[in-house]
């Protein structure tokens, strides 16, 4: 992990398009990047180590077998002298398992056999100046007997005698790969320049053995020189990869020709030594491509492994390492048919089980993610406290948290270290602990990345559910300025915007996230929304065309488009679309209900003002002002104004209204916004003569309400119906009042949005009726009410 904590395509798949996991559903995203923060660098431990010798097991102290010669014997005793005792020598005979005693009194002498140093001297002192082969061979006996120092120098010697051969090279590398595997800190360098050295000296005299770049690019890995490591492998992958395949000439055809026709013969399969080498060339490769963030080669570069290994142990680190690609790159269903096959591979082995359970997880598929995790805890509880932690989190998402809370519990105490102190927080705000999880995660919110920014994002994720939006914004943002990646925290920071209402801002934030997600449809579609509500019609149709043209049936974008199409009153067309979206998901609900109203669109004739005349105290254009009460009806800014201070009597009611007769109503929507309204009711009222009225209004609480009086004018009116709170957001909202159908139905909106649907028998729907913007105020009220729109609806009749 880089010092930014930049959470990868992967986490910003599964936050917006997978359909389980979007807003409203359980988003595991935050949670799982706590394991991958923890198991995406393993990827060298999660295979096997590429082949390197031991170098030998521990030098015998002495060559040979050591000689007793007894007393009255010609033929010396031949084994080994273990020791000498106070009561002889203690001595295991050549090819006895126990030792025996042989007293002092009995032996005549006993002759040692050499120690390595000393046949080491001894065939050095014969060795020719020029013997290179000689030379060669004592290097091999050095490292067989342990005298490092001593292999070096005689393989040295060796390579500059006969620069282009491989041998001392190789031999030596092989030696100083087994001793800096056991090597630490000062020790672990040395043997690392020294093995540099060697590969530098190859290089210089043109040797260019597998096993040296090989060993040469893990060298240069380990000593943090990734790119120059990288060099090295790709040219060795070119140098091992088989020759292209002749191209097809007249009278052949290549791959998907016609019968009858003669295919160009295909390249010759790689011998299999070449086709091991290259294996665990390209998956170095691809580990090293992986640490980079070049997730598209590394794949390729796997997969190229997997294609040319034979040994299971070697393809099946090959599948291991594509399926980490994948899953970085948010190919899901990829990543998890290459764990698959890596388990498949190595059945003994649980880790690729536990990754395979993490793609599903990702996928929004919980359950089978914990039942992949039981799978390898039955397999010998493999995985450890990252299997653990991820079966805790699939656990808790299919409603099982105190089964979560236990596997966390056992985890050992020394392994719960931040990405526990994570998931851990998760499993209790499921649990319905959230001021514990707040808590865990504010003291958590210091820590450096990733933990400490996944910390703050996961703590304004609760505080977003719980709705404490102030505080969840803030969180948001101290996420980002601690390193969180900028485009999460915008698509996060615009999400919350608008809940807040602020319109404005959540489009400057869905600008910003879009510009960096450019490939996202869902976040495309986050940022029409967005648009709309600030009014910015333009942008949000080239929004929702972004969307649809990363993905063509995206239930979302099908629907923005159709909307917008609609506000523009281009109803052939927002039919299209929304006939393709009940393709999509034919229960889709708000498709049927746009459909419903796009045939009511059809049918209906509209009166529409916009009240965009000049100012004055006339308002005209038949609408009629009645009941002033010391309030006056009059035009200013473009807009229709109801203000002054209520002076005649206590709630008494000031109204514009317009009569229509001989039509049929169908609707009647006014865009209102109060602008200072204390205590008083503004809304808007449908009264149909001799049937009755139905106000639709803002109540001085902020609550909205509405309440009906059916029968002749002075009936009873119904006690008033709660539909949810006025939104104050210092913006303009839409009001409707509808009937529709043979049913008499009806129909309540606000901004488009269903609040309320009945059946009123006794309300007709032809005759004279009468749509108003009205005030309903306290005595001594000032109020100030502005209504931008009104649009009565009729039945259309034909011509």
């Amino acid at each position: 992990m880089s010092a930014r904590c930049h959470p990868g395509r992967a986490t910003r798949a599964a936050l917006v398009r997978r359909g389980p996991l979007r807003r409203g559903a359980p988003r595991v995203v935050l949670w799982v990047l706590a394991l991958l923060a923890g198991a995406l660098p393993a990827l060298a431990q999660a295979g096997p180590e590429l082949p390197a010798s031991a170098g030998g097991s521990p030098a015998p102290v002495r060559i040979g077998y050591d000689r007793v010669f007894m007393k009255g014997r010609e033929a010396p005793l031949e084994g080994t002298v273990l020791e000498r005792t106070p009561q002889g020598w203690l001595f295991r005979m050549r090819g006895a398992s126990s030792p025996i005693v042989l007293s002092f009194e009995q032996v005549e002498r006993v002759e040692l056999a050499p120690t390595p140093v000393e046949v080491y001297r001894e065939r050095a002192g014969a060795l020719a100046p020029g013997d290179a082969a000689g030379r060669i061979e004592l290097g091999r006996f050095c490292v067989r007997h342990g005298l490092l120092a001593e292999a070096e120098q005689q393989l040295l010697e060796a390579a500059r005698l006969v620069p282009a051969q491989p041998e001392p090279y190789l031999i030596l590398a092989e030696a100083l790969q087994a001793r800096l595997s056991q090597a630490e800190g000062e020790a672990a360098a040395g043997l690392r320049e020294r093995l540099l050295r060697i590969y530098e000296l190859a290089e210089s005299a043109g040797v260019r053995e597998p096993a040296l770049v090989l060993g040469q690019a893990r060298v240069l890995r380990s000593a943090g020189a990734e790119r120059r490591a990288l060099e090295l492998l790709e040219r060795l992958a070119a140098e091992l990869s088989p020759a292209p395949g002749p191209a097809p000439v007249s009278g052949t055809a290549g791959p998907g020709a016609a019968p009858g026709e003669q295919a160009a013969p295909a390249a010759p399969a790689l011998p299999t030594p070449t086709a091991e080498l290259l294996a665990q060339c390209r998956l170095e490769q691809g580990e090293l491509l992986l640490g980079l963030g070049r997730l598209e080669e590394a794949a390729g570069a796997f997969a190229a492994a997997a294609a040319a290994a034979s040994a299971p142990q070697l393809a099946g680190a090959a599948r291991f390492g594509l399926g980490l690609a994948e899953l970085g790159r948010a190919e899901l269903d990829r990543a998890r048919q290459a764990f698959a096959a890596a388990g498949a591979l190595r059945p003994d082995d649980p880790r690729p089980l536990v990754h395979e359970a993490l793609a599903v997880l990702l996928a929004g598929q919980p359950a089978a993610a914990a039942g992949l995790c039981r799978e390898a805890e039955r397999r010998g509880g493999g995985g450890g406290a990252e299997r653990r932690r991820l079966q805790a989190l699939a656990e808790a998402l299919t409603g099982g948290a105190e089964r979560a809370l236990a596997l966390l519990d056992e985890i050992a105490p020394a392994e719960q270290d931040a990405a526990w102190e994570l998931v851990r927080a998760f499993v209790e705000a499921r649990a319905g602990a959230a001021p514990q999880a707040l808590a865990r995660l504010e003291r958590l919110g210091g820590a450096p990345p990733p933990h400490g920014p996944l910390a703050l994002l996961l703590r304004a994720e609760i505080l977003e559910d719980l709705g404490e939006l102030p505080a969840a914004e803030q969180a948001l943002r101290e996420a980002g300025r601690a390193g969180y990646d900028f485009a999460t925290i915008a698509a996060r920071l615009l999400r919350v915007q608008r809940a807040l209402g602020r319109h404005a801002d959540a489009a400057r934030f869905a600008q910003y996230a879009a510009a960096l997600r450019a490939d996202d449809p869902d976040l495309w579609c986050e940022a029409g929304a967005a648009y709309l509500a600030a009014g910015r019609e333009a942008e949000a149709a080239q929004a929702y065309e972004r969307a649809l043209a990363l993905a063509p049936e995206h239930p979302y974008a099908l629907l923005g488009q159709a909307y917008v199409l609609y506000r523009r009153q281009a109803f052939a067309e927002a039919e299209a679309v929304l006939q393709r979206l009940q393709a999509v998901e034919p229960a889709q609900s708000w498709a049927r209900e746009a459909l419903r109203r796009l045939r009511n669109a059809r049918e209906r004739r509209l009166w529409r003002d916009t009240f965009a005349r000049p100012d004055g105290p006339e308002v005209r254009n038949r609408w009629l002002e009645e009941e002033p009460y010391g309030l006056e009806a009059a035009i200013a800014g473009g807009r229709l104004l109801i203000a002054g201070t209520q002076a005649h009597a206590d709630m008494g009611v000031t109204s514009v209204r317009r009569e229509v007769e001989g039509k049929l109503f169908a609707e009647f929507r006014a865009r209102l916004l109060p602008l200072a309204a204390a205590g008083a009711r503004t809304g808007i009222r449908f009264t149909l003569e001799g049937q009755g009225q139905v106000v639709c209004y803002r109540d001085g609480d902020g609550a909205l309400r509405a309440a009906w009086q059916l029968g002749a004018r002075g009936g009873r009116w119904s006690d008033p119906v709660e539909l949810g709170r006025w939104p104050e957001d210092g913006a303009a909202h839409e009001l409707a009042i509808g009937l529709e159908g043979e049913r008499r139905e009806l129909v309540l909106l606000l901004d488009g949005r269903e609040l309320l649907r009945e059946r009123r028998e006794p309300l007709a729907r032809r005759g004279r009726f009468a749509c108003a913007i009205y005030v309903e105020a306290p005595l001594g009220t000032s109020v100030q009410l502005a209504c931008e729109e009104a649009r009565i609806y009729v039945v259309r009749e034909e011509d």
